[in-house]
């Protein structure tokens, strides 16, 4: 058996295949959207935890296998060695804080992993003489049991 389509038929059937075609990609970047909205989010929610000089919640966003190498080129392989540091920092700086923001994410094709780039900065009181420093950083997020966690970040210092 044959199905045959004339004219307004075919021209029916093409225009049905484009549309939901159209639905179907506008649905994929609304996927993608929302996953860097939600990276975005949890990025000012780790900057206010920073400011806060919260360590439990500083920690939350990353992976426990986490590898962040610093500004000062200190590699800290594992979260209770990166735990250690913001200790130590805020003991001896009060009033210190990172601020990280995002210029762009790229998420991988699967909707795992992603990668995030932008610059950060120091902030501390004016009192102290090198008053801020900062640079650039990039951080590759992914899903753990469904949240998105930081996994890697590396940080250079430019000024």
């Amino acid at each position: 058996m044959s199905i045959k389509i004339h004219g307004r038929g075919l021209i029916r059937c093409f225009l049905v295949l484009l549309l939901t075609s159209a639905v179907l990609s506008i649905r994929a970047q609304d996927g993608i959207s929302s996953a860097e909205e939600l990276i975005l989010e949890l990025r000012k929610e780790s900057n206010l935890a920073i400011k806060n000089h919260q360590v439990a919640d500083i920690l939350k966003f990353l992976t426990d296998d986490v590898n962040i190498t610093a500004s000062n080129q200190q590699v800290f392989p594992s979260k209770q060695e990166y735990q250690n540091a913001w200790i130590n920092a805020f003991s001896n700086y009060p009033d210190l804080y990172f601020v990280r923001k995002t210029k762009e994410i790229q998420l991988h094709n699967d909707g795992e992993s992603a990668w995030e780039q932008g610059t950060w900065k120091a902030l501390g009181p004016t009192d102290l003489d090198w008053k801020s420093y900062g640079g650039n950083y990039s951080a590759l997020w992914v899903k753990v049991a469904g949240d998105w966690k930081i996994k890697s970040q590396l940080f250079v210092k430019l000024y």
